[in-house]
């Protein structure tokens, strides 16, 4: 498996470190559209899906992992 941390030997230019600003409010609104977004239901499709086939898109236990990630991440 590749890791993404590591540069290619073969790679013609080199990452420079760069800082990005997001104001606070706008962070915190993120988090406030993130906490009071909903999941939908269970269905055969969010159950049964299978993304790297491209059969139905994402599983609603991936979405739901993914929410709770974002929230617990150190914004």
């Amino acid at each position: 498996m590749s890791t993404f941390n590591t540069i290619p030997p073969t790679a013609k230019a080199q990452p420079t470190p760069h800082k990005v600003f997001i104001p606070e409010e706008k962070v915190a609104e993120m988090k406030q559209l993130l906490k009071l977004s909903k999941i939908g239901p269970v269905t055969y499709e969010n159950l049964h899906a299978e993304p790297t086939k491209g059969k139905f898109g994402l599983t609603r236990e991936w979405l739901s992992t993914a929410k709770e990630e974002w929230l617990a991440f150190a914004w």
